[in-house]
């Protein structure tokens, strides 16, 4: 039950077992420690979603919440026929208005995007930092196996969870662009490893007749990841407490991981 799967072989009339028959003798039905290690396992993996989105929130732009500061503005709106499709997109980059020049954004919510003047023409350096997640997922997907391998399943899942958290704790400070592509990087990296690790991890400990339900099942969890980003989006207000409420969910989660027992093929192959 540790792990180990003794050797029978040498013994009078012993059959020998491999790996799937020794994880169900060892998990035989619905055993209440696989079911803590499946609820973990969802709580972990419907962290990555969380972290992919975040920057959704933390760096909207609200291109309808702002007020002309300027008499070109101002002569503008004068102009406008119709006041509710003034306050646009399409009017502040046509006529090439500036933030604190022009017109002041007004809206009860921060953004990184407002906080760096990222709109009309910079707009791109939002959707840049939403992407570059995914070079640090690729690159978590490509040393994930060289991770597990060499420290485990679980642990390999616990140090990308920690560098996932650690990262986005950072982005809560994060005082420029160009800190916050390298923060999206290493929150790629991590929460990819993590995510790897546990559905192995889990697959690993389920015994064969629950492994489809449960792959299944795990890979379901992460539309909560959804949920769970719009819900911390929604209530609060401030993008850098965004991270950090994130954060603080990431390492909180990753706690159980460390009393529950490791792959019991990683243990064999050890």
């Amino acid at each position: 039950k540790n792990g180990e799967i003794q050797d029978n072989r040498g013994k009078l009339g012993a059959k020998p077992i491999n790996i799937d028959e020794a994880v169900d003798k060892i998990f035989n039905g619905m055993n209440i420690k696989l079911l803590l290690v499946f609820i973990t396992a969802c709580g972990t993996i419907f962290l990555v979603p969380m972290q992919i989105f975040c920057t959704i929130f933390a760096g909207f732009i609200p291109y309808t919440q702002w007020k002309c500061v300027s008499q070109k503005c101002e002569t503008l709106l004068a102009n406008s026929n119709d006041t509710t499709e003034f306050y646009t997109r399409k009017t502040m980059c046509e006529n090439q208005l500036l933030v604190g020049t022009d017109f002041d954004w007004v809206s009860n919510r921060t953004s990184f995007s407002m906080d760096w003047e990222f709109y009309c023409e910079s707009e791109a350096k939002f959707s840049l930092i939403s992407s570059f997640f995914f070079i640090g997922a690729t690159v978590g997907l490509l040393v994930s196996t060289a991770v597990f391998d060499r420290f485990g399943r679980r642990n390999g899942a616990i140090v990308g969870n920690l560098i996932g958290a650690t990262a986005t704790l950072i982005g809560t400070w994060t005082p420029s662009f160009e800190v916050l592509v390298v923060v999206r990087v290493f929150q790629g990296l991590g929460m990819f490893i993590q995510y790897t690790g546990v559905y192995c991890w889990v697959v690993e400990l389920t015994p064969t007749h629950l492994r489809c339900l449960v792959s299944g099942i795990t890979c379901d969890i992460w539309a909560i990841g959804y949920m769970g980003v719009t819900l911390i989006g929604y209530l609060v207000p401030t993008w850098n407490y965004i991270f950090l409420a994130v954060a603080i969910v990431n390492y909180t989660l990753t706690i159980p991981l460390f009393i529950y027992p490791i792959s019991p093929r990683f243990a064999l192959v050890r």
